[in-house]
């Protein structure tokens, strides 16, 4: 059950409150500080976060396939080189075999983000 304060709106006030539900939000955010304090986080947030997505598609946006220095190696070495032999995500651990240079490089970048 829940317990409201003093302050909180009664049914009766709810159900006088504009019908549609975008007026509805933005009452409630006219009368609640807190809760217009609490979305400007989580909009800077969603705004941060959306920023460092556009970075990784940016480095990462023009690749088609994981791993591409890896796979064009194996290819021209027909599975002759120090490589991993496969291309799934357990490959470098299971086969303790590193990946291309490019593509180590571009792990550890992704990592970061």
């Amino acid at each position: 059950m829940l317990a409201y304060k003093k302050d909180d709106v009664s049914f009766e006030e709810l159900s006088s409150l504009p019908q549609t539900e975008k007026t509805a939000i933005n009452s409630l955010f006219d009368r609640d500080q807190s809760l217009r304090r609490a979305q400007t986080v989580v909009d800077w947030l969603e705004a941060n976060a959306r920023d460092d997505m556009a970075d990784i598609v940016n480095v990462y946006g023009d690749c088609l396939l994981g791993w591409e220095n890896t796979h064009h190696s194996l290819l021209a070495d027909a599975g002759h080189s120090l490589l991993v032999t496969e291309l799934d995500p357990d490959a470098k651990t299971r086969t303790s075999r590193p990946l291309h240079d490019f593509d180590e490089k571009d792990e550890q970048r992704l990592i970061r983000y």
